[in-house]
């Protein structure tokens, strides 16, 4: 992963709440820093189990799922399916150290891919990318 870049002081702000999915500890507390200093509300967790716990406490919008295809016990691609039947509107953004592009996205939702290792600038691109509908 590479290094974080701060903030153009130009950025407009913004709102959306991202559930970040790594069982990578370093991973997944590197991308959530890095959406932070962004302005995005993060949720983080480290399985799928968890994720889903945290969306059924969280009362607020989810906008993003930011998930590892390949995490312990269930898919990015079965997590992604699940939140998106509880969560009409979500995005998807899939991370993988495989650089084949995920082709298992739920149906109607949009997605995108990123592969690891990637920059601050290449994620927040990428979500900000899908979070205005321009994938």
């Amino acid at each position: 992963m590479a290094q974080e870049s701060s903030t153009p002081p130009h950025a407009a702000p913004v709102t959306a709440t991202v559930l970040v999915v790594d069982d990578q500890r370093i991973v997944r507390e590197l991308t959530a820093r890095m959406l932070r200093r962004r302005g995005y509300t993060v949720l983080a967790a480290a399985t799928a189990d968890e994720a889903l716990a945290l969306d059924a406490e969280h009362s607020g919008t989810l906008e993003l799922l930011l998930t590892d295809v390949v995490l312990p016990q269930q898919s990015g691609h079965e997590l992604a399916a699940e939140l998106a039947t509880r969560r009409p509107g979500l995005r998807v953004l899939f991370v993988s150290g495989s650089q084949q592009h995920p082709s298992q996205a739920p149906s109607g939702v949009p997605s995108d891919f990123v592969g690891k290792p990637f920059t601050a600038e290449e994620l927040l691109h990428r979500v900000s990318g899908l979070l205005d509908g321009v994938s």
